[in-house]
């Protein structure tokens, strides 16, 4: 029935909304952490200011059929500078994962857009 499927499909955004605070509770809990990831990374960086709305899921495209594991990502600036840009990348095996610092990196260096 029509009722049944739409209660499932609720249910299954729900999920996702869930999913998502859960995600984005934990990297907010290792905020200061994550920046001292970060500034370890590049000395020129003093601060770091996150764009929590950015938190974003995606496959990485490793090339295999299944298309393997999945990468969250979280944006935002440092110095304060409004023309700069960095990406904290974290490695998740499946999109619903909670991530987790020990599988941080940065797949792109911060840069400033002149």
């Amino acid at each position: 029935s029509n009722e049944v499927k739409n209660s499932k499909q609720s249910e299954v955004k729900k999920d996702k909304k869930m999913t998502k605070k859960e995600q984005l509770a934990y990297l907010k809990e290792h905020e200061q952490e994550i920046i001292d990831y970060v500034k370890l990374h590049n000395n020129q960086i003093e601060s770091v200011q996150f764009d929590w709305s950015s938190v974003k899921v995606e496959q990485s495209g490793n090339g295999t059929p299944q298309g393997g594991d999945y990468n969250l990502s979280l944006r935002g600036k440092f110095n304060h500078l409004q023309n700069s840009k960095l990406i904290v990348d974290f490695y998740l095996a499946h999109k619903n994962d909670i991530p987790n610092i020990k599988s941080m990196g940065m797949l792109n260096k911060p840069y400033i857009h002149k």
